[in-house]
């Protein structure tokens, strides 16, 4: 258990704070020791003072811009949204590391959630459309990481214009990928890739075990079904209405003149309704799939 004598405690009269005008507005607590910074929260264990239950909690916080550290009062924290659940959590590990970005994961699959087979698509390169759809989302927000697997980031073609955060077991702390700063970083793990990024929007792009492991943590997933019989060896999880809601649907037929259907959905997080961040997410990423895909049906001619 951490003392709280280890850190500076920030009484509440000494608070500073600032509001973001948001749909949803949370108040952030100024740096006492720069100009630019503010605190958040660190992976340090709180502390309770004294020993009932109505006795305040000191939170551990760290600034994001001079590192300092200090205690605060769990109370300083205030969430304002009319009718909003306050006790909604999108997933316990963000929740640690105080992730405020929105979460994404973006796949094809076929009927049965096949993803890959033998380390390509199942149906290889015959559905240009939906490579035109899958650079249309990752690029929709040019200060998105795309989140990936080691194995899978070196199957990819060229993908310009997009940075990279690679989970790999082969480092054992962030380091540049192919040693230099280029597009992106290697993490050994997820809550290093949390804790460097708690304010960026994440895309997870593949493989099967990394989708597995963000899956618990989306807040959107793009999916695209391509309905066929095709070999698979890697899946994606399960998603159903249960526990994601359809924001929006779009079915093309005979897509890429194969003949076959293929439907893109977006679908958001149930565990995200009702949370603080539910507006911020449907602001982000309120496109619909049609004008992603058929851009040129939505432009404005001006005379």
């Amino acid at each position: 258990m951490t003392e709280a004598t280890e850190i500076p405690v920030i009484g509440n009269d000494k608070v500073t704070t600032v509001s973001i005008p948001v749909k949803a507005t949370r108040r952030i607590v100024l740096c006492n020791e720069c100009e630019d910074g503010s605190y958040r929260r660190s992976t340090k264990r709180k502390v309770r003072v004294g020993n009932s239950p109505t006795d305040p909690v000191l939170i551990p916080h760290e600034c994001k811009e001079c590192g300092h550290e200090a205690f605060i009062e769990a109370a300083w924290v205030e969430l304002v949204w009319e009718n909003a659940n306050l006790d909604a959590s999108r997933n316990m590990l963000r929740d640690q590391y105080g992730h405020a970005g929105v979460i994404s994961l973006i796949w094809a699959r076929t009927h049965n959630f096949g993803i890959g087979h033998k380390g390509d698509l199942p149906w290889g390169r015959d559905f240009p459309t939906d490579l035109k759809w899958f650079k249309a989302v990752t690029t929709h927000n040019p200060k998105a990481l795309l989140v990936v697997g080691r194995e899978t980031y070196e199957g990819l073609p060229p993908l310009p214009d997009r940075q990279f955060a690679v989970l790999t077991t082969s480092v054992s702390e962030k380091t540049p990928i192919d040693g230099t700063e280029g597009n992106g970083y290697y993490y050994p793990d997820i809550p290093t890739l949390l804790e460097e990024h708690s304010e960026t929007d994440l895309i997870v792009i593949g493989g099967g075990h990394c989708y597995k492991q963000w899956f618990a943590m989306a807040d959107v997933v793009y999916e695209t079904i391509i309905y066929g019989s095709y070999p698979v060896d890697v899946f994606c999880p399960m998603l159903n209405a249960d526990n994601f809601t359809n924001l929006d649907s779009h079915c093309v037929k005979n897509c890429d003149d194969t003949g076959k259907p293929v439907v893109f959905n977006i679908w958001l997080s149930n565990r995200a309704k009702g949370s603080i961040e539910e507006h911020i997410i449907r602001d982000r990423w309120n496109f619909k799939v049609e004008e992603k895909l058929f851009p040129e049906k939505f432009t404005t001619i001006s005379e």
